[in-house]
């Protein structure tokens, strides 16, 4: 690696110096404290950038498709306190080493696990990202790089050894505690104008570029964009997960302890450790197309496999009814009732309150009159009446051109992903006469399950979902009846 310049992060003192050879030779040659002038240039030259990029962002603002989710500062000044140091309680692993030909000072092995670390809470929480860190700008004793030395997350730095047992490192001591004073270089701060001027409005939040990426979608939609690409859209970002970003051909697939690697001809995509790829190498990728089974928004002529069952909601039954009823994704024995007014009666195993299932039996019979009966529709569908049908598939078969389905990994999101509870703006969004499914791999360990404050369920390691609170998700009546 390269050794580090600190102005050429900064690239200050270069043009601090341009600015002084404009004001003559005098000053820049002659003048005995030329030194304390070029000080000076360079500092009314970052004031003056400052100044354009206060410009540039306001007016960047003005677009959802621009607005920045980060402010970049040239550094900031950093004081730590020993009483603020803590242990993480996560793992973490080396991302370089000779396995992998990324080498750094002659450490490291690519995917094992650290056994030496200490965290920090940040001085500023809204800090997402340090490009380096050193204890002073001018000539340091030590340089620290981002995602090498030390990693950003969540309010907090994590150091790989404790900056304040540095040599050079200044101090002061308080007390049982020690602070600690560093600088850092390309910083990044969270931008509050994407919740100020398009979240506030949409009742979502986020300052991560796939919350931009999701109110985008939002808006397009609301205009009238709805496709199921746009919703393939807006579900990736709710779960923080990229999609192909142009027509690219995979050319390599990595799956270790760490992360998740798909690389392209064009792009390289990096996803959270125990994704799972549902790409190859060779295969050939649309825009906007699913590249691990994190999220995958899709029609389909078969009912899938993970569906257990389908509910009908009393908004699709109609009135009259206590509960849902449900059909289950299993073959189910079918039986003859005799007649009713001339009409053969047969029915099959229907799940849900007795009297419930007997009102819904009682009007399909009812109706043959006018709508004929079940035999028909079994002659019609299959040529006969069969001695076992799934009723799910039955169903399914009724309803799945006005239908597409959503599978979520929520364990899978990304930390910094806007969240399951941003689907329920969905129901508005797409087209009437159009409704959703949503299947969500929850894991059955022990984990309690409860409620967030605004109603959304919870799980200890992540979001599940309940039919109840994402509007309409099996309840089919609220968008087809």
């Amino acid at each position: 690696m390269a050794d580090y310049e600190i102005t050429d992060v900064l690239d200050i003192t270069k043009k601090g110096r341009g600015l002084q050879k404009l004001l003559g030779s005098f000053w820049s040659n002659v003048y005995e404290n030329r030194s304390l002038i070029r000080q000076l240039c360079e500092v009314r030259n970052l004031v003056s950038a400052k100044r354009y990029q206060r410009i540039q962002e306001m007016l960047n603002s003005f677009s959802i498709t621009s607005i920045p989710v980060t402010r970049t500062l040239s550094f900031r000044y950093l004081e730590f306190d020993s009483a603020d140091q803590f242990t993480p309680d996560r793992d973490f692993y080396w991302l370089y080493g000779p396995n992998n030909d990324l080498v750094y000072n002659g450490g490291g092995i690519y995917g094992l696990r650290r056994n030496q670390y200490v965290g920090y809470s940040l001085p500023v929480s809204e800090i997402t990202s340090i490009g380096a860190i050193v204890p002073s700008l001018s000539n340091p004793d030590y340089v620290l790089y981002e995602n090498i030395d030390y990693v950003v997350e969540a309010g907090n730095i994590v150091f790989w050894s404790d900056p304040l047992l540095r040599d050079g490192t200044s101090t002061s001591s308080s007390g049982s505690s020690t602070k600690f004073y560093l600088w850092g270089v390309g910083i990044e701060e969270d931008h509050e104008d994407l919740n100020r001027q398009y979240g506030y409005y949409l009742g979502l939040e986020g300052t991560t570029e796939y919350a931009r990426i999701l109110m985008e979608k939002v808006y397009d939609m609301m205009q009238g964009e709805a496709s199921m690409e746009a919703t393939r859209i807006m579900a990736a970002a709710i779960a923080g997960i990229d999609l192909s970003k142009e027509e690219e051909t995979i050319v390599a697939v990595d799956v270790t302890d760490v992360r998740t690697v798909v690389e392209t001809d064009k792009n390289i995509y990096l996803y959270p450790a125990g994704t799972t790829p549902i790409v190859a190498v060779g295969d050939m990728v649309e825009q906007h197309a699913e590249l691990v089974d994190t999220v995958r928004v899709y029609q389909s002529d078969d009912l899938p496999s993970s569906i257990y069952a389908i509910g009908l909601g009393p908004s699709f039954l109609g009135t009259g009814f206590i509960d849902s009823l449900n059909f289950l994704n299993t073959q189910q024995p079918v039986t003859y009732h005799g007649e009713l007014n001339g009409y053969p009666r047969h029915r099959f195993p229907v799940g849900g309150y007795d009297e419930d299932v007997l009102n819904f039996w009682r009007r399909v019979e009812n109706r043959a009159p006018e709508y004929g009966t079940l035999e028909d529709v079994f002659i019609y569908n299959y040529g006969r009446v069969p001695t076992t049908v799934n009723p799910a598939e039955f169903i399914y078969d009724v309803i799945r051109t006005n239908l597409f389905i959503i599978e979520l990994k929520p364990l899978q999101f990304r930390d910094d992903a806007p969240g399951l509870s941003s689907l329920k703006m969905l129901d508005a969004l797409i087209p009437a006469h159009t409704t959703y499914w949503i299947v969500s791999e929850v894991p059955l360990d022990g984990d309690e399950t409860g409620w967030t404050d605004d109603g959304t369920p919870s799980l200890h390691h992540g979001e599940v979902l309940d039919a109840d609170t994402l509007y309409g998700t099996t309840d089919l009546g609220a968008r087809l009846a």
